[in-house]
């Protein structure tokens, strides 16, 4: 018997992106600045860290694909661009038409949250092949690094 979708997903680790895209919706709704511009700092975390993934390990987006049972093509690039792109574009233009600021404490928070979950889900060593995919080493920490410094960093130099 087949395990309904569902069932898969119960017994899968949320990645961050869920967490992610949860503070996006929440932020979104409330329409609450601090949560924008943590989800703006977020978000840009995300974006930037899975897509150099994708450049540092040119076959890691088809093996998560393939581990996941994810769709391919252009259906997986729909939803890479709702999932990983859309979010910060959205808020971001948020943020600009209200006037709201995104400071370096938003992105701090932002770093933490993602920091932190990503400290659990590896019990302290920062390399999430049994979330994602398997990738060297150097590859996960260099997503880390970029992911915190354009969430600490460049989104709120954007601002």
């Amino acid at each position: 018997m087949h395990a309904s979708a569902w069932d898969q997903l119960r017994q899968r680790r949320a990645g961050f992106t869920l967490w992610n895209l949860s503070l996006f919706l929440v932020a979104s709704m409330l329409q609450s600045p601090s949560l924008l511009a943590i989800s703006f700092a977020s978000s840009l975390g995300v974006i930037t860290s899975f897509h150099l993934g994708w450049i540092q390990d040119t076959t890691g987006v088809a093996r998560l694909i393939k581990r996941n049972g994810l769709p391919t093509g252009l259906v997986f690039h729909f939803y890479n661009f709702i999932m990983h792109i859309l979010p910060p574009i959205v808020v971001a233009l948020n943020l600009y038409y209200k006037g709201w600021p995104c400071r370096t404490h938003h992105g701090l928070i932002a770093a933490i949250f993602h920091l932190t979950w990503g400290l659990i889900e590896s019990r302290g060593h920062l390399l999430l092949d049994d979330i994602y995919v398997d990738m060297d080493p150097f590859h996960w920490h260099q997503m880390w690094l970029c992911g915190l410094i354009f969430e600490v960093w460049v989104a709120p130099a954007l601002f």
